[in-house]
């Protein structure tokens, strides 16, 4: 098991410190990413590399989305100025109950990919940067938006992190969570 503390830098939680954790999944080449008490990310990698995401619980929620396809999150090959995009089919259960709350058709994709600079607690990294967003259309008059942004460091791993969950319900009031995440060690 790998782990990396982050400290939540700008956002919801600012100031709290997050342990990130990467263990082993169910099957060949199953990795479980677990982000504090936030979210866990239920990958897979490829025999090419690739890794995808196959399921994300949002523990805040106590729900989990599954995807059909499951989406790239991190390419074989991490080429500056390339996207990718997918879509297929969400759907939204209950993590306690198994029970589904909802259905819906989601659109995924990574924008082109960027060298960056990242300055965190840690110290300096020059590395990656894979800007995701996400969108989930649900049938329950409902969509979910997600922008996550991951810097990554070759042979460091993930550096920073940073998210914005965007729930619109027409007619209903919406939510929006935002959190940015430096690693601290």
């Amino acid at each position: 098991m790998r782990y990396g503390t982050f400290e939540i830098v700008d956002g919801d939680g600012e100031g709290r410190q997050v342990v990130l954790a990467l263990s082993s999944g169910e099957g060949e080449g199953g990795w479980i990413l677990r982000f504090g008490d936030y979210n866990i990310l239920h990958l897979r990698e490829l025999p090419d590399g690739s890794v995808l995401l196959t399921a994300l619980d949002v523990l805040t929620e106590g729900q989990t989305v599954l995807y059909d396809p499951p989406v790239v999150v991190l390419p074989n090959r991490i080429v500056p100025d390339r996207t990718w995009s997918a879509s297929g089919r969400a759907t939204v259960i209950n993590r306690e109950t198994q029970e589904l709350v909802h259905t819906g058709e989601y659109q995924h994709r990574i924008v082109p990919i960027t060298k960056e600079r990242f300055v965190t607690p840690a110290g300096d990294y020059e590395g990656f940067l894979l800007p995701i967003e996400q969108t989930i259309d649900l049938e329950a008059m409902a969509v979910i938006r997600l922008w996550l942004d991951l810097g990554f460091f070759p042979g460091k791993g993930l550096v920073k992190r940073s998210m914005k969950f965007v729930v619109d319900k027409p007619l209903w009031f919406g939510s929006t969570t935002r959190r940015t995440a430096d690693l601290v060690r």
